[in-house]
């Protein structure tokens, strides 16, 4: 047994031991600490339901990535006529739940229960093992006021980007922008112990002390907690354009600014934990040399990370999460979008096709044993020269506009 492999054991055990001990029956205090004031008595009130305007979406999507997709979602589906225009509808909805408590072990789910400690399904998310249907554990705190629940995905657990920007903080622009009414909110819940995501809700103009984690393994009740639909969905695999153009609002000024000039980037999964070029190396010299700067989404913030995209006109990167940036590029930016054989999907083309950016699929074998048994992982081998040659073969194009709205 090699190395690597006895410490993704120890892993697993002790993501197993989390899961074990979450689940065994709380010895908090009865009375559980308040935040800021106490509760006021046994909260009966129905759940408020919150209307919030759907949409449609169609896309033209390249119909080589189309036809090496690995994942077919049920609500995209082929306009009549034309198999490479996908169209979907997405469905919204809101609650605002009083005396609601959020329980999660970190690895398996994310769970809302009512104030009798009984799930609800509809507002739960939970990976392979499902959560305890009724709660046993005690609270250990009352958050008191209006709570924002942005806690509220599996996938935002491990630090993703593009989860945290689409289905987390997504929620929050939902309500800024499409429903008829305006929520005060005192806090908002976010996962726990990652940085990024703390910076980016302060990017995004919320202040520090309307931040507050997730405790894991622990019981937690809120006065009112605001729920929210994923904006992305749960069987599409389009980013609708009502999200994208919140983001490139809500950041004009950076994007404005950055489309006066004109750069070149190679956005590197170097630091990725999964989905990675074992010879990046000889890669990112090469494109270097043709002019990219060859970047580590890791080391920037996310105004940055606008900056950065607003002023590029090319890029090139493997599918993944850091292309989400892509929706702060102005149209006719050239993009390469590497997908390995076993993971081909629209998830970032959808934003392209949707600003008018040329974007360009560059699809390579998947040499990763690791990625037959899991399409989101591997580490594989680029075949540079042929990608060089792929590259060179690209017809010249006309520059995007130096200049374009936000």
């Amino acid at each position: 047994m090699s190395l690597s492999h006895a410490k993704s054991i120890l892993v697993y055990i002790g993501k197993l031991v989390k899961v074990i001990a979450a689940r065994l029956p709380g010895f908090h205090p009865r009375s559980c600490p308040v935040e800021n004031a106490a509760a006021q008595g046994d909260n009966r009130e129905p759940d408020i339901e919150i209307p919030i305007e759907g949409c449609d979406v169609e896309i033209q999507v390249d119909p080589l990535v189309l036809e090496n997709r690995f994942a077919v979602m049920p609500a995209d589906t082929p306009k009549d006529g034309d198999s490479a225009t996908l169209q979907s509808r997405f469905e919204y909805n809101a609650k605002i739940l009083n005396g609601a408590r959020v329980f999660s072990d970190s690895v398996t789910h994310i769970s809302v229960y009512d104030r009798d400690n009984v799930i609800r399904e509809e507002l739960s998310a939970h990976h392979r093992i499902p959560p305890p249907r009724i709660l046993k554990k005690r609270c250990s705190t009352v958050y008191t006021g209006t709570t924002l629940h942005l806690a509220a995905e599996i996938t935002t657990l491990n630090g993703n980007l593009f989860h945290w920007l689409l289905d987390a903080m997504g929620r929050m622009l939902m309500l800024e922008e499409r429903m008829g009414q305006k929520l005060e909110i005192d806090r908002y819940l976010i996962p726990p112990k990652i940085a990024s995501y703390r910076e980016c809700m302060i990017a995004m103009g919320i202040s520090e002390e309307k931040i507050i984690e997730l405790p894991l393994g622990e019981c937690v009740e809120f006065e009112k907690l605001i729920w929210i639909a994923n904006p992305c969905g749960y069987s599409s695999h389009i980013v609708p354009e009502w999200l994208i153009q919140s983001y490139r609002r809500k950041f004009s000024k950076i994007v404005s600014k950055g489309q006066t000039k004109s750069t070149r980037l190679y956005i590197s999964r170097q630091d990725a934990s999964a989905r990675k070029f074992s010879n990046e190396d000889a890669l990112a010299t090469a494109l270097e040399a043709r002019g990219y700067q060859i970047v580590r989404l890791s080391e920037y913030g996310l105004a940055e990370k606008v900056r950065l995209f607003a002023e590029a006109t090319e890029v090139i990167g493997m599918s993944g999460a850091g292309m989400v940036c892509l929706m702060f590029c102005r149209p006719g930016t050239q993009v390469i979008e590497m997908y390995p054989s076993t993971f081909v999907n629209y998830n970032i083309a959808s934003i392209s096709y949707q600003l008018g950016h040329d974007h360009i699929p560059y699809i390579f074998p998947s040499n990763s044993f690791v990625s037959k048994l899991n399409s989101f992982s591997g580490k594989f081998e680029m075949d540079v020269e042929k990608f060089l040659e792929f590259y060179d073969s690209i017809e010249p194009k006309v520059q995007p506009s130096i200049r374009c709205s936000a």
